[in-house]
């Protein structure tokens, strides 16, 4: 077939380009395209000069109402659109809107509402993707109804952040890296709203490409607020990192520590994961407290980290996952005693004029003993 009937609205433009392999769609000359004589017709009949694969591209831009019409949120329609000769006529629908904007869709059960696909970095990803496979009859005036409508409506602005908290112990203290995974809803994001404990030093952020600067918003105890701005506007997933060390002034000596994690006040914060490791010959026991601040605070044991060991000999590192914020740990870490049992046996042989006493020492540990062993006798023994 090379004359087709194209229903479109009266108003649109269209443009028709040729398909050969994989070689980006050229225009064709030949090609013409005769739109409505009516001011309110629907038929377009295109002419191709040979068969092939033809891709039409027709855009109808639509005005809104003023803001104060009651229209002025919608329905608005997606289409008409069908080509009476073709006997399949399935495909999709992608809805694009500023991130202030929801877009609410309204259609019936024969469109499907399917995941987002892979989108390149720097282009727009769609709010809503839907598939059909079949297209609304059309009617005796030559007209067909709308796939589907939608609604607009104000957006909330959301962030979501899932953090990754990991602390691992050196000499002067624990080191907190966490790695924050940001996801700006309906909102161009320039900042991100950071609290930390007033009793914390130096705190970076990073990469460097993505921080303009950290400025503190305020300071007092217990609280230090601060603004991390960015180089440009975010309104795509991204990364960011925060990295300090909490100083502890017992050294690597037996103690016990309360440690506190930044918290996020303007975000809504989901999936937190906590790890906590400590250096070989060493144990760590811990727990986590999970909530929101000034909420009621859960505390639970932390569990061990899959293939730090096993609950029968050192513990080097623990994890915990909270549905919500993660507000803190709290842990105690210790030198690494394994458990050393001793069984002893006593053989005792009396003689004339002496007394002999011979003792079997067996030990057990589950794992090698870190020190030597000292036993405590009198002098003249031997063996």
């Amino acid at each position: 077939i090379r004359n087709w009937t194209i229903l479109l609205p009266a108003q649109s433009t269209i443009v028709v380009e040729r398909i050969v392999g994989k070689q980006a769609p050229t225009a064709d000359p030949r090609v013409t395209v005769v739109a409505p004589k009516e001011t309110n017709g629907t038929e377009w009949h295109m002419t191709v000069p040979e068969a092939g694969e033809w891709l039409v591209t027709a855009t109808h831009r639509r005005s809104r109402p003023a803001k104060t019409a009651p229209e002025y949120f919608g329905p608005y329609p997606v289409g008409m659109i069908s080509v009476p000769e073709a006997m399949r006529q399935f495909g999709k629908v992608q809805l694009f809107a500023p991130s202030h904007v929801r877009i609410v869709p309204a259609h019936d059960r024969e469109i499907h509402e399917i995941d987002p696909p892979l989108i390149p970095p720097g282009e727009d990803i769609p709010d809503a993707v839907f598939s059909f496979r079949s297209v609304p009859v059309i009617l005796p005036n030559r007209t067909v109804p709308p796939l589907m409508t939608f609604d607009i409506r104000p957006a909330p602005a959301i962030v979501q952040l899932k953090p990754n908290h990991r602390l691992r112990l050196i000499e002067s203290g624990w080191q907190l890296r966490s790695e924050l995974s940001i996801v700006p809803k309906h909102v161009d994001l320039n900042q991100l709203i950071v609290d930390v404990p007033s009793t914390w030093g130096a705190v970076e952020f990073g990469p460097a490409e993505l921080v303009e600067g950290v400025q503190v918003i305020s300071d007092t105890a217990p609280t230090r607020r601060l603004a991390v701005r960015f180089t440009s506007i975010r309104k795509e997933p991204f990364n960011l990192v925060l990295d300090t060390t909490i100083p502890i002034t017992s050294g690597l000596r037996t103690t016990t520590l309360d440690i506190r994690f930044p918290q996020f006040p303007n975000s809504l914060v989901r999936d937190s994961k906590t790890v906590a490791t400590v250096p070989d010959g060493w144990t760590v026991k811990g727990y986590v407290n999970e909530g929101e601040a000034g909420a009621a605070v859960r505390q639970s044991e932390m569990t061990i980290e899959a293939g730090s060991g096993k609950s029968s000999g050192p513990i080097t590192s623990l994890s915990a996952m909270c549905d919500r914020a993660t507000l803190g740990v709290q842990l105690t870490w210790q030198p690494y005693r394994p458990e050393l049992s001793a069984t002893v046996m006593a053989d005792v042989v009396v003689n004339d004029r002496q007394i002999v006493i011979s003792e079997t020492m067996t030990f057990s540990a589950q794992s090698p003993y870190p020190r030597p062993l000292r036993f405590r006798g009198p002098s003249s023994a031997s063996g």
